[in-house]
């Protein structure tokens, strides 16, 4: 690995020729950025500045951030998954600065004292980490966690993260609850009782593999009932994992109604359709499933047109036994041997282009669930195309971020975690508190 330099936010730094995307006001030019004690003091063309040092962004982007609104980091835990000092430096490895956690830990993050653990925890780490409060104690769906308790203790959300809220009741009391805080009520869009034992999606491959498909009508079904819901009592509410094109007409219809909605994709759902597990793959099996070819399709039009918000990471992980079984048995969640699979498969997206539009309102509602005043960072990635890029100054292709992120003010990055996957990615440097007020 190349030696990194260890930087500090009382230093001088100086980025010479980047190419910078803001995304928040959807322009982009070729500038020096000047940044004095962890603030942008100056852009344009500077010249070298004393005692100041100077990194050449000529061939790379330089950009706000990455936010992650969606990571499970099972901390507190019993810390053989992931801890949040481990979750972090996987989240600064890929050019985030903020991540937001949910609450399916153990014991449940279902009380302030457990929203102040993470805090406390998390405060010298290189990243900011958001947690997400438990909608209902211990996860059981039914009896009503201390929501204002944990919001006013920092709690940016409420979500019961991947157990899908059934009772109805439960839910409307917990959005109108959540409506009193401003902050957006978080639901699993899966009907567990139409999902029954499905293990993939339901369709010709599942049949023709003889495995219990999982309808999409269980994604949509949830997806319906909690929109009416947030309609009807004009709650905000915030849908995760959308994977299937009925819901994406079920949330558009709700936006042209002015329902307080925002919604996010994961990058499987994306790469991976419901035919690639003709291979038995268990790294495939995830919840909701894969879904078809016109899902992905509905999901990358969704992205372009606004319907969908963000992409979001729905980081999972999970101990190598819990993952070495066969595909019935294997733990029905994201494994993180996905990004070996998505780096060989990221071809299939060399064709789409994101719009600032879409960059813009992405990072306007990651921003949106974090409290007022969030520091500002930068990420510079790394891209021989990257001047190419600028020249239409509409999109950026995905194919030229080939190398994203690194390392923050004042903290050094032992590994590079994708080095373990064999992919060419590998760390930069994100550069922290550079956007001041």
């Amino acid at each position: 690995m190349k030696k990194q330099t260890k930087l500090h936010s009382n230093q001088s730094i100086l980025l010479k020729n980047s190419n910078i995307l803001d995304i928040l006001n959807g322009k982009s030019s070729v500038q020096d950025i000047l940044i004095k004690n962890g603030k942008i003091v100056d852009l344009g063309k500077i010249k070298n500045v004393e005692n100041c040092t100077v990194i050449n962004c000529k061939d790379k982007i330089v950009t706000q951030a990455f936010i992650d609104i969606h990571a499970h980091l099972n901390t507190p835990g019993t810390g053989d998954q992931e801890t949040l000092k481990s979750g972090s430096i996987s989240a600064l490895s890929g050019g985030y600065s903020k991540i937001c956690i949910m609450p399916d830990t153990n014991p449940v993050i279902d009380n302030p004292e457990l929203i102040n653990f993470i805090f406390d925890q998390s405060n010298s780490l290189p990243v900011q980490i958001y947690p997400i409060g438990a909608i209902t104690k211990n996860l059981n769906g039914i009896d009503i966690a201390e929501l204002g308790s944990m919001i006013n203790a920092g709690a940016i959300a409420i979500s019961d993260a991947s157990n899908s809220l059934m009772n109805s009741q439960v839910a409307r009391y917990a959005i109108e609850y959540a409506k009193m805080f401003n902050v957006p009520f978080i639901n699993h869009p899966e009907d567990k009782n139409l999902v029954n034992k499905g293990l993939m999606n339901e369709s010709i491959t599942s049949n023709n593999l003889g495995l219990a498909g999982n309808p999409s009508i269980s994604e949509s079904i949830m997806v319906y009932r909690d929109l009416e819901i947030a309609h009807y009592v004009e709650g905000k509410i915030h849908i995760p994992n959308v994977t299937c094109s009925e819901s994406i007409d079920l949330i558009d219809r709700y936006k042209n109604k002015k329902t307080a909605i925002s919604c996010e994709a994961s990058p499987q759902h994306l790469f991976f359709k419901d035919s690639d597990l003709k291979s038995y793959d268990s790294n495939l099996k995830i919840s909701p499933p894969l879904r078809s070819d016109n899902d992905i399709d509905s999901i990358i039009k969704g992205l372009k047109n606004g319907v969908i918000d963000c992409i979001a990471s729905n980081h999972q992980p999970h101990r190598f036994d819990d993952k070495d079984k066969d595909f019935l048995l294997f733990w029905e969640k994201e494994d993180t041997k996905l990004r070996r699979k998505i780096i060989r498969a990221r071809k299939k997206l060399d064709d789409v282009k994101l719009s600032n539009e879409i960059l813009e309102s992405s990072a306007k509602l990651c921003l949106a669930l974090g409290s007022d005043g969030l520091r500002g960072e930068l990420t510079l990635i790394r891209t021989s195309k990257a001047q190419a890029s600028f020249e239409n100054k509409d999109s950026v292709e995905i194919s030229h971020l080939r190398k994203v992120a690194s390392i923050c003010l004042g903290h050094r990055l032992r590994k590079d975690p994708l080095d373990d996957v064999g992919s060419n990615i590998r760390v930069e440097r994100t550069i922290e508190e550079v956007l001041g007020k």
